[in-house]
């Protein structure tokens, strides 16, 4: 997972306003990169803090005008990191991005049809799957969500796509998904089969993602090296 964002920082120099940044991402380099990793997957950020999207999406630009970009990144990358049969996956920030706490629980679900409409359209079988953040407080505003129909508009375009709404550590108040999200800060203690039996994650397919340098995103440089910070976590403590 990458979680690069209007935020991030480059290794060298200074910061670059998104726009700009997108317009020099190297996407044959990064699939490259990725490729020589041995992962079978990438994910990427769409809006985190503020929401950016590096692609034009309209019903976004009209939630959030002047944040998309021309340049469709994420069908250059999607098509590069598939060449090299690496499945390619979107992080969604899904409060921020549908307007939480400024519309009506009626407004909500429509910009997240609006959205994902377009997005799972766009991308059909190149997106295999949506990582949705943020939904405890998501919950707490919209008590009356209806998540069975935010997994069908998560399935348009690909019947096949899977998805997961982020919790966090608080326990879940939906099976409409297909795993939990598992946002730990740490490696934890997998569970003795498939399926999660206790704990906030329970009912569900297991899954651990957590961050490697000193927070989610990479925005402060080591005071020594003046770069990227040495991952907190060794492969060793992975590993075991």
């Amino acid at each position: 997972m990458f979680y690069w964002t209007s935020q991030s920082l480059p290794e060298n120099g200074s910061h670059k306003p998104y726009a700009e940044a997108v317009r020099d991402f190297n996407v044959p380099e990064f699939a490259d990169m990725v490729e020589n990793t041995g992962a079978g997957w990438v994910y990427l950020t769409l809006g985190h803090v503020k929401s950016y999207c590096s692609a034009p999406i309209k019903a976004w630009e009209k939630l959030h005008p002047g944040k998309t970009i021309n340049r469709d990144l994420l069908m250059e990358l999607a098509d590069e990191l598939n060449r090299c049969n690496i499945k390619f996956m979107f992080y969604l920030n899904s409060p921020r991005m549908a307007n939480m706490g400024k519309v009506s629980s009626v407004e909500y679900l429509e910009n997240h049809r609006n959205l994902l409409s377009e997005f799972s359209n766009r991308y059909g079988e190149k997106c295999a799957e949506y990582w949705i953040d943020s939904w405890y407080q998501g919950y707490q505003t919209y008590p009356d969500f209806n998540f069975e129909e935010l997994m069908q508009l998560c399935r348009i375009g690909n019947s096949n796509r899977v998805y997961c709404i982020n919790f966090w550590l608080y326990p879940l108040v939906t099976a409409w998904q297909d795993y939990w999200a598992g946002e730990v800060s740490y490696p934890i203690i997998p569970p003795d089969g498939p399926i999660i039996t206790c704990g906030a994650g329970r009912g569900l397919p297991y899954f651990a993602l957590l961050f490697l340098v000193g927070r989610w995103v990479y925005q402060t440089k080591d005071p020594e090296s003046g770069g990227i910070p040495s991952p907190r976590i060794s492969g060793e403590e992975i590993t075991a």
